[in-house]
C-alpha cells in the first residue's frame, strides 16, 4: 500500500469506528515510544495533528491496524468493542488486503450520563 491509501484506509476505520453506538472517542494509538516520536514528528512540523488516530502496520502476512476507543459507560466495553471490530472488518475490507488484524482498546470509560 503506499501512503495515501494507507491514510485513505486509516480514516475509513476511524469514520466506521466512530460511527458505532456506545463509542465516546478516539484516541492516538500505539506504545508510548509511538506517541513520544508522533510528538516530536508534530513539533518538528514533520507531521500535522491531522495523521490518522488509528495505527496501521503493514507486515509480512497481515495489515494490522491499532485502535484505541472511549465507551460509553452505559453501553458497555465488551459490546462496543465487538461493533467496532466489526466495524473496523468491514471498513478494511472494503480496501482489499487479504488478511487484516484488529486490536482495540479501551483506554477510557465515560461515564457521563448520556
Amino acid at each position: 500500500m503506499t501512503i495515501s491509501q494507507d491514510q485513505g484506509l486509516a480514516a475509513d476505520i476511524e469514520n466506521a469506528v466512530r460511527a458505532v453506538p456506545g463509542v465516546s472517542a478516539l484516541f492516538r494509538a500505539g506504545t508510548l515510544v509511538d506517541h513520544t516520536i508522533d510528538a516530536g514528528a508534530r513539533l518538528t512540523g514533520l507531521r500535522d495533528g491531522s495523521a490518522p488516530l488509528i495505527r496501521l502496520d503493514q507486515a509480512t502476512d497481515a495489515l494490522r491496524a491499532d485502535i484505541a476507543i472511549g465507551v460509553h459507560g452505559r453501553a458497555g466495553a465488551v459490546e462496543t468493542t465487538r461493533r467496532a471490530h466489526e466495524a473496523a472488518l468491514t471498513a478494511a475490507a472494503a480496501h482489499g488486503p487479504d488478511r487484516v488484524e484488529i486490536r482495540i482498546t479501551v483506554v477510557h470509560i465515560d461515564e457521563a450520563q448520556r
